[in-house]
């Protein structure tokens, strides 16, 4: 059985050679060998992370029964029980609203869902992982649909508001930054993502006119 030395140096020493043949290539088919060998590689690492991945052919909310119309009951075909079966038990067991946090891979965005308080923390669960309508999440927790539209309102502002705070210091320094990332700076600084506040003087007025001022 190779070692994990022995099997490190196996893939430094590869990796120096191919490093070695792509220095010395001055030929279009001597290119086109080291493109085929980066291919080669790259196969090898895309099929051992398939091997950790849990594949899903719908997205994960509208998963409910097997391709080909298989005759399985559901909650057998439910990617849940799929994942357990696979060894994939993470999402299940933090499939809760006060777990939201450990389901984004972001440290940033994971930290301030932290921050959320247990109401906000619910209504961000069903209406971004549950996908649940504001009337639904309004019988869930006793309240007005209005109600919760206010509060997914002031959610979204404030977790955007307290992401450029973050992220605003490393785009000015000119440090890596995802395209989302880079975007969503640009998009709140031009005000696109900021929502509209209520026009307070007209408010005032409908309020006088209705009191006959």
């Amino acid at each position: 059985m190779e070692t994990p030395a022995r099997k490190w140096l196996s893939l430094a020493t590869e990796r120096e050679a191919l490093a070695r043949m792509e220095d010395a290539a001055r030929t279009v088919e001597q290119f086109e060998q080291v493109i085929e060998q980066w291919n080669h590689l790259d196969e090898n690492r895309e099929r051992k992370e398939r091997y950790h991945e849990t594949p899903h052919s719908q997205p994960l909310l509208e998963w409910g029964t097997t391709l080909g119309n298989a005759i399985i009951p559901q909650p057998f075909s439910h990617v849940f029980w799929r994942q357990l079966l696979n060894g994939s038990f993470l999402d299940v067991l933090f499939d809760c609203p006060y777990e939201l946090h450990e389901q984004v891979a972001s440290r940033a965005v994971s930290r301030l869902l932290f921050e959320l308080n247990e109401n906000q923390k619910e209504v961000l669960y069903y209406w971004a992982i549950r996908q649940y309508s504001p009337q639904r999440i309004a019988k869930l927790r006793g309240q007005s649909d209005r109600n919760i539209l206010k509060v997914q309102a002031t959610l979204i502002m404030g977790i955007r508001e307290k992401l450029y705070k973050r992220l605003a210091p490393r785009y000015d320094a000119k440090l890596p930054l995802t395209f989302a990332q880079q975007q969503f700076v640009e998009d709140y600084r031009a005000g696109r993502l900021k929502a509209k506040q209520p026009n307070k003087s007209a408010k005032k007025t409908t309020l006088d006119e209705k009191n006959g001022d």
